[in-house]
């Protein structure tokens, strides 16, 4: 097994363990990218890549990466990334594009 396919064995468990979704349906959401993917969950969607994860559920905002553009660094840097986005998110493709968004600004 390459060292690519071990990370990301390593990442998946991770995701099923902390955001309880054991029959998690993953999906790359780059075909190049070893890591960068999304996962369904009960509530909503992980993403993620190997740095970090964030699960993106009904009520959240719809994470984009140009979001704060006009906030002060720190300001912006103590925000959830839940709460970056303009758009509340009111369907679970609007989840799962949140979640996709975050998986390509973290990886």
């Amino acid at each position: 097994m390459k060292l690519a396919d071990e990370l990301n064995e390593s990442v998946k468990d991770h995701i099923k363990k902390n955001y309880g979704c054991e029959d998690a349906d993953f999906e790359k959401t780059d075909p190049d990218h070893c890591v960068k993917s999304i996962a369904k969950t009960e509530k909503g969607f992980v993403g993620f890549s190997h740095r970090a994860s964030c699960e993106f559920q009904l009520g959240n905002m719809l994470f984009t990466q140009d979001f704060g553009k006009d906030m002060e660094e720190e300001d912006l840097e103590k925000m959830k990334f839940i709460d970056r986005g303009s758009v509340k998110i009111k369907t679970m493709d609007q989840a799962k594009e949140a979640a996709s968004n975050f998986a390509e600004y973290v990886s």
